[in-house]
């Protein structure tokens, strides 16, 4: 395939003895909708592994296109995008669904350089068949039908239709008002395919049938109080396999866990006396700048991780400094990981970096 730009003729309409059809490269396209972002278009190539950026080229006089998959190759690499769906606000995301049932997302901002892909993993064995994005009251709601395997009714499949909550604002169904997540932890909803409750709706409250004899985290008034598995009686209501004790206003939060997992790149920088790619690192000390986070934990590696301090009992915004239980090595990677139900946003890592010398 290629891509050709068409015009009206001398006629100023196009018909078929006034048109202009000009070549412009020699790159087709999948099957998958093209999702147009102000005066780009972003498409799949006709093998479906690589995503393209689409937009005019005032140097070259014609439409050129960029590959925007070639820094996160490795997400494509023996699959194919079978459908795109761009969520315009509040961050600008693009969700593209591969054909393994693996949802990737793709960070587009361009008017400042941010071009960011992420693998989301479904709590529970998740596997994504469909999604879209409608417009909601707060943002673009992104809806998917997700597919767990044997946790269904006799152990079968069991399919539901989820929506992605907005990180910002959450709407309380008992006391019919919005909630600001950001100013009150009770409605922090960082667990998969949850459902939430008052305590005071708990004696029947059915909305945890669906998790059935599956292992899922409790969250109450959004502290992490452990893990359960879910029971469901004769009566189809679905509860933990312990008593939670709740008052009166507390909100109970259930649903699959999950882990958000940031790695940086292997460090380089420019030295008098060259390149430090080769040269042993040691990275002790570390800075965290953070938003809103609570409960995260930095090492250099899965394995070797550190809780950090300000973030330990609260939501914490600022700089936190991490000692981390580290050594010499030639990466230098920092690894950053949320295993809690509890909210994350990094706005900047800064390590203290020794160099050694050179093998």
């Amino acid at each position: 395939g290629s891509i050709w730009n068409i015009t009206a003729g001398s006629k100023g309409v196009i018909t078929p003895s006034s048109i202009i059809a000009k070549f412009q490269e020699a790159r087709g396209a999948s099957n998958v909708q093209p999702v147009p972002i102000g005066n780009s278009i972003l498409f799949c190539t006709n093998k479906g592994n690589e995503l393209r950026e689409l937009a005019f080229d005032l140097g070259r006089d014609a439409f050129v296109s960029t590959n925007r998959s070639i820094l996160s190759q490795h997400l494509f690499d023996g699959h194919k995008i079978i459908k795109m769906a761009y969520q315009r606000n509040p961050f600008g995301i693009l969700w593209c669904l591969r054909d393994d049932g693996v949802l990737l997302t793709f960070t587009y901002l361009p008017e400042h350089d941010v071009y960011a892909w992420t693998k989301q993993i479904m709590g529970g064995g998740g596997i994504v068949k469909d999604i879209c994005v409608i417009p909601g009251e707060f943002g673009d709601d992104v809806w998917a039908v997700v597919v767990r395997k044997g946790v269904g009714v006799g152990g079968n499949d069991m399919a539901t239709i989820e929506r992605m909550q907005n990180r910002y604002f959450v709407y309380d169904d008992f006391r019919h008002e919005t909630g600001i997540i950001e100013d009150d932890q009770k409605y922090w909803p960082f667990l998969d395919c949850h459902s939430a409750t008052w305590s005071r709706a708990f004696n029947w409250f059915n909305g945890w049938a669906h998790l059935k004899g599956q292992r899922v985290m409790v969250a109450k008034n959004g502290e992490n109080i452990g893990e359960a598995t879910i029971i469901v009686g004769k009566d189809g209501w679905g509860k933990p396999n312990y008593v939670i004790e709740a008052e009166y206003e507390d909100e109970l939060i259930i649903g699959f866990p999950y882990q958000s997992n940031v790695e940086t790149l292997g460090i380089e920088v420019q030295t008098s006396s060259g390149t430090v790619t080769t040269r042993p690192k040691l990275i002790d000390t570390v800075w965290i700048s953070t938003k809103d986070t609570r409960g995260i934990k930095v090492g250099p590696n899965a394995d070797r991780l550190t809780r950090v301090p300000e973030c330990r009992e609260g939501v914490f915004t600022g700089d936190a400094r991490v000692l981390m239980d580290s050594g010499w090595d030639q990466n230098g990677h920092i690894y950053i990981r949320q295993s809690d139900p509890y909210p994350m946003t990094i706005l900047a890592i800064t390590p203290q970096l020794d160099l050694g010398r050179p093998d």
